[in-house]
């Protein structure tokens, strides 16, 4: 019942936030930055506008919280063209993940948090060039998804804490534990995160999803599994 409570407190925060920002409005004006950036033949940072643009789209829209696996990887490409601009594309990152898994259910911003976690935490402390990968498969009933980076990786005592949820990102709001419970209360997955990580070799993120394939009618309107990065 707590649990519960909690949830529907952070349902209602989430609403409040909405309602605090005009979407036309906000998309006007990046809208108007973008052309004016092209004008400009600042090219980069006009698609950085365009993807920032998209992904508040996809954040803010009005459902239930769940998307398909291919509009969560299209608004991951969108987070990580922002990311790559921010840090002077200092890492490379390759995205696989089989056809068929693709319209299978996820809860929105899943991948985001764990990739920022990634970079912010991994990444970000090498001092050479890094690497990030993100991979699916269906792997018997379940879906596969493994976000891996050759960053900094953490210490067994981080580890710990997060494996037994004591320790939260302070990166972002969207934590390990709370995508971890996102899952299980929209799709019934308990247990869905598991992290493997050695100090000075990187990390992997372990994210298994039910194979529930996409709906019609299962899903908000403004998913349905077809919408593409532009």
């Amino acid at each position: 019942e707590i649990f519960t409570e909690q949830e529907k407190e952070r349902e209602l925060e989430l609403k409040v936030l909405q309602l605090q920002i005009n979407p036309h409005f906000l998309y006007n004006t990046l809208d108007t930055l973008h052309w004016q950036m092209i004008l400009h033949k600042q090219e980069e940072s006009a698609n950085a506008v365009i993807a920032l643009s998209n992904l508040l789209r996809y954040s803010i829209s009005k459902g239930d919280g769940v998307s398909t696996i291919e509009d969560e990887l299209n608004q991951l490409e969108n987070y990580l063209t922002i990311q790559k601009l921010r840090f002077g594309n200092r890492f490379d990152v390759e995205i696989h993940c089989e056809p068929e898994i693709l319209h299978c259910l996820i809860p929105k911003l899943t991948l985001q948090p764990i990739v920022e976690n990634a970079i912010n935490h991994g990444l970000k402390g090498k001092n050479n060039y890094g690497k990030l990968e993100i991979r699916g498969r269906a792997e018997g009933d379940h879906v596969l998804i493994t976000v891996w980076d050759d960053g900094i990786g953490i210490t067994e005592e981080d580890l710990k804490k997060i494996r037994e949820n004591r320790f939260e990102s302070k990166s972002t709001g969207l934590g390990i534990k709370n995508v971890s419970d996102r899952i299980m209360l929209q799709l019934g997955m308990e247990k869905a995160i598991s992290i493997e990580s050695k100090y000075g070799m990187g990390t992997t993120v372990y994210i298994r999803l039910p194979l529930t394939a996409f709906q019609k009618g299962s899903l908000p309107s403004h998913v349905d599994g077809s919408e593409k990065l532009k």
